[in-house]
């Protein structure tokens, strides 16, 4: 929530603060250099990461809820009779 939040607040700002003829890469690297507009795409990444997680949990959560198992959590084995074995 607090990353979300974040993002909302950091493209308020540069909406507000940048032209729209260029691009924000580009005024960022013009006035804070090359290493800023790295660690921006690197918090860009991250937060496209930590998104991705929640949707996957979220969904995880809803299949268990509803007591349905995903396609993805069954493994092949050699023998079908060991696929609902214990072990």
């Amino acid at each position: 929530m607090i990353v979300k939040t974040l993002t909302y607040v950091f493209l308020f700002i540069t909406r507000l603060r940048f032209p729209k003829y260029k691009s924000i890469a580009q005024v960022i690297r013009k006035r804070y250099g090359y290493d800023t507009v790295k660690k921006l795409r690197r918090f860009e990444k991250l937060d496209l990461k930590i998104r991705k997680n929640k949707a996957d949990i979220e969904f995880l959560t809803a299949c268990k809820e509803n007591g349905l198992t995903p396609k993805f959590l069954y493994f092949k084995v050699v023998g079908t009779n060991l696929r609902y074995s214990r072990t």
